[in-house]
């Protein structure tokens, strides 16, 4: 299959993973679609990749997983803005699944879309609030956009509501120090000591 694929060769690795899925399809379904997945963007066959993407997300163990293929797959296309719309009718589709929004939001920022992002992350929070991992990434990218208000103003909305989510504390903290907003930066830190007084 890798060998079909650095040879251009795409309508032979689809036959191959196709292969592959009927010699043992309960134990190789998800590699299957995987490969698939591969071949068809190559050949740029958008209703296929959406159904197989589909079929993929349905069987995935593990939804976290799901960020990763995105990045290795529509992610590494020479053009992923060509892919969002696409990956829009994924989360539509899935849309009561946080990880899928939140593969969303990683195409989207790929591909320079930073509205479409923080909208498909803000999806992805409301699915599962207090989502630090979430709120890390819409943090960073609203740092990249050098809009410090918004900044703050998520930073100060999420931490009031949870607290305890001591990795965006710690972060926003640093921020606030960068800022020379030295007293605000001592508040975070001191609340920070509040929630984990090993965190010296």
């Amino acid at each position: 299959f890798a060998m079909s694929m650095e040879a251009g060769e795409y309508a032979q690795a689809l036959e191959l993973s196709e292969l592959l899925e009927s010699i043992d399809p309960d134990h190789h379904r998800e590699n299957a679609l995987a490969l698939r997945l591969q071949a068809l963007i190559a050949l740029d066959r958008e209703e296929d990749v959406f159904s197989t993407l589909v079929a993929l997300i349905d069987v995935l163990p593990n939804q976290a997983e799901l960020p990763q293929y995105i990045a290795q797959t529509l992610g590494r296309t020479a053009n992923p803005g060509r892919w969002l719309a696409l990956m829009e009718r994924i989360a539509i589709h899935f849309e009561d699944k946080p990880w899928v929004q939140l593969a969303a939001g990683w195409l989207a920022y790929r591909a320079g879309e930073a509205d479409g992002a923080q909208t498909a992350l803000d999806r992805a929070l409301a699915l599962k609030p207090g989502w630090e991992e979430v709120a890390l990434l819409k943090f960073s990218h609203l740092m990249e956009n050098q809009d410090d208000e918004a900044v703050a103003n998520f930073a100060i909305g999420f931490l009031d509501r949870y607290p305890d989510r001591l990795r965006l504390r710690l972060a926003y903290g640093r921020l606030l120090a960068e800022w020379n907003d030295n007293l605000a930066a001592l508040t975070q830190f001191e609340k920070l000591l509040e929630f984990d007084p090993q965190n010296i």
